[in-house]
């Protein structure tokens, strides 16, 4: 296969990672990702801008400070903007992903609710959330799907994500169950896998 991408130029897995980006920046790519992701998908608009657009970070490393993200208290998408701020350009670069991703969407959804709650009997208004809520439940699959797919060819990691749905959605475990007895075995399993394919690469 040749490494050309049909206009020749090389395939985006091969460009070289971008520099780090400075505070003003990270503020206004996040703020950027926060106005992209109407309907729902944030960690996907993320990844877009971050990880295919940006070349900040690897899909690798994008999804291991994804699932810290969901693994720690709070919203996710917020403690993702802060992982990814910090390791771009420190404590700075946290406070200007964290006020980037929610400072505009702040304003918008006081905005919205005060209009709501004036509006919110309204026929036509209602028929409207219906369809929001139909896009966002899209915009979630095609989410789940696309960070899904480096994991396709990986049975282990495609059984532990069997076994967290299993847990929640059929046994109706609580998250911090589900978290406590799932993480050690995935930690345990791919810790090894990890540091060997790390060696291979230095090697």
């Amino acid at each position: 296969m040749s490494d050309l991408a049909p206009g020749g130029e090389p395939r985006p897995a091969e460009l070289p990672p971008a520099p780090p980006p400075g505070p003003a920046e990270i503020f206004w790519t996040f703020a950027r990702i926060a106005l992209s992701s109407f309907g729902g998908g944030l960690a996907l608009w993320t990844q877009r801008e971050v990880v295919d657009r940006k070349r900040w970070v690897t899909i690798d490393d994008f999804l291991a400070g994804l699932a810290l993200a969901r693994l720690l208290p709070g919203a996710n998408q917020v403690n993702l903007a802060a992982h990814l701020g910090t390791r771009f350009a420190g404590g700075r670069g946290a406070l200007a992903a964290v006020a980037g991703l929610t400072v505009v969407p702040f304003a918008i959804l006081v905005a919205l609710g005060v209009a709501y709650f004036q509006l919110h009997e309204l026929p036509a208004l209602q028929s409207a959330l219906r369809g929001a809520v139909a896009v966002a439940a899209g915009m979630a699959i095609a989410m789940g799907a696309k960070l899904a797919r480096p994991f396709a060819r990986r049975p282990d990691a495609a059984l532990l994500a069997a076994a967290a749905f299993a847990a929640v959605h059929v046994l109706h475990w609580r998250i911090p169950w589900v978290v406590a007895g799932l993480a050690p075995i995935a930690i345990a399993w791919f810790w090894p896998h990890a540091r060997t394919a790390a060696r291979e690469e230095r090697a």
